[in-house]
């Protein structure tokens, strides 16, 4: 299976307009390409739900997201961090906008979170393997549209959850394939594939708002 290892830029996943006909806008276009789009394969795609559905409710899996959920909002930052270099570059200089007393702090927090998602690559290696072995013939795991209108603002914001997912799945597989040429641990690089999801699925939430005119 071909592989195109693709380094990450900083991508922020944002609908345009409702009217628009792109479902999504990207600050760097060579991220969303056809080899990054899923194919059909129905019988992996079944095994990828399966063993995605176990690890999000086991309890590591929860606990660590709560950590990475906690840990972001603290440091009042909006922008996307493609490596934990870039993190925590970015916090050395920027401590005092934080909620942390102090670079110490936040260093040894992001470090906690580093121990628990590497119990979560190790709890649900076949996951993670598959999604590795498999990129990009792949789709699962997409998010239930959590309102109940209709209309091209909902199918807009179902486009933007979708291709959310989709640069979730390949980050996920770039901080597993290439993290020892990023220099980002592959528990880093996850943790911060699931930060930036979290920030593009709340960008989808807050254009749908602005779209329907609450």
């Amino acid at each position: 299976m071909k592989k195109t290892l693709l380094l990450l830029s900083g991508v922020a996943l944002i609908l345009a307009s409702c009217s628009d006909d792109s479902p999504i806008n990207t600050s760097d276009e060579t991220l969303i390409t056809n080899e990054s789009h899923p194919k059909s394969n129905a019988r992996i795609n079944n095994k990828l739900e399966t063993l995605y559905n176990a690890m999000i409710v086991s309890q590591e899996y929860i606990d660590v997201e709560i950590s990475i959920k906690n840990f972001f909002t603290k440091i009042h930052n909006s922008s996307a961090f493609d490596t934990e270099e870039d993190l925590l570059n970015w916090a050395k200089t920027n401590i005092a906008s934080t909620e942390f007393n102090n670079y110490k702090a936040l260093e040894e927090e992001w470090s906690g979170i580093i121990t628990k998602q590497t119990v979560v690559l190790t709890n649900h290696h076949t996951f993670f393997t598959t999604v590795v072995e498999e990129y990009p013939d792949i789709d699962y795991g997409h998010t239930q549209i959590p309102y109940q209108t209709t209309g091209d603002c909902l199918s807009e914001l179902n486009n933007c959850y979708f291709n959310a997912q989709r640069l979730r799945t390949y980050t996920i597989y770039s901080a597993m394939a290439i993290s020892n040429y990023t220099g980002t641990s592959q528990a880093a690089g996850v943790s911060l594939a699931s930060a930036n999801y979290n920030r593009n699925k709340r960008a989808c939430d807050t254009t749908y708002e602005a779209c329907i005119g609450n």
